[in-house]
């Protein structure tokens, strides 16, 4: 900043130098230039808002079963989520991957309760698997013993599964759930399925959740216990279909496996096994 020299004082813009007045003097300055973020810091900011609306997307897809201690802080972690998913697609690509670009395995296993962990309630397992023209969900049989951490007062397991085809190219989504399974450790429960037809058209991922949590009295809050949220909730399996087509992610590519034949809608009853 210096005191203008000119016999003409001015305040404003002219060329590359800004004048500008103070009290009874007028000063001047070269124009500062507009900052300009560096490629790949573009490249990662608009990777950061891919990741953003897959997370929004995802959670609106399973608003329904979401339990309220699976909401805190979920849209950031599902966001870093989602942004390791885009940076597993290929590095040439960085600034325009999307989801369908990365490796579906890094969603699996995502914990919705930040504070309670899956494992740390029970062990229980599910099965998914492509069988030509459907997706089998298999709930295996199991017994008392699978608890790891099964409060005292407790009465029975609540386990729910669902699942929703997600369009995140076009932010669409389609949810479903198959009925709860509530084991009351009375007697072994022998296992059970249910089979979702394939879409036919598009890209779509698949996403399959289970949800657990431990109860003792039907008309209170579920799975809260002496003030207490015995609750769990976590992706169990993700898979990508196009047109049809089972996708699988190999080596920064995701290639076509199968093709199934066409299906009628799914049915999401369990079946005893």
């Amino acid at each position: 900043m210096a005191e203008q020299e000119h016999s003409l004082p001015y305040s404003g813009k002219t060329g590359n130098r800004v004048g500008y007045r103070r009290g009874k003097k007028y000063f001047e300055r070269q124009q500062t230039k507009s900052y300009q973020p560096p490629a790949e810091s573009l490249k990662s900011a608009n990777e950061f808002g891919t990741a953003s609306k897959a997370s929004v997307l995802l959670r609106n897809a399973f608003k329904e079963v979401l339990l309220s201690s699976f909401k805190t802080d979920l849209h950031s972690r599902l966001s870093k989520r989602f942004g390791e998913v885009l940076r597993s697609g290929p590095i040439e690509k960085k600034g325009t991957r999307n989801v369908f670009d990365g490796d579906p395995e890094v969603l699996r296993g995502f914990e919705f309760n930040k504070d309670r962990s899956f494992d740390g309630l029970t062990l229980l397992r599910l099965t998914v698997n492509v069988h030509d023209k459907e997706v089998w969900v298999q709930l295996p049989s199991f017994k008392r013993e699978i608890y790891t951490s099964m409060p005292p007062k407790a009465e029975r397991l609540w386990v729910e599964v669902s699942y929703a085809w997600i369009d995140f190219t076009n932010a669409v989504h389609f949810t479903s759930k198959a009925p709860p399974v509530v084991f009351n450790g009375a007697e072994d429960f022998k296992g059970g399925r249910f089979k979702i037809a394939i879409r036919e058209e598009k890209q779509w991922a698949l996403v399959v959740m289970i949800t657990i949590c431990f109860d003792y009295n039907s008309s209170g809050p579920l799975g809260i216990i002496g003030n207490k949220m015995y609750q769990a909730g976590r992706i169990e399996k993700v898979l990508y279909f196009s047109d049809g087509k089972l996708l699988q992610y190999q080596n920064n590519q995701v290639k076509s496996r199968k093709e199934p034949e066409k299906v009628a809608g799914p049915d999401v009853f369990w079946e005893e096994l």
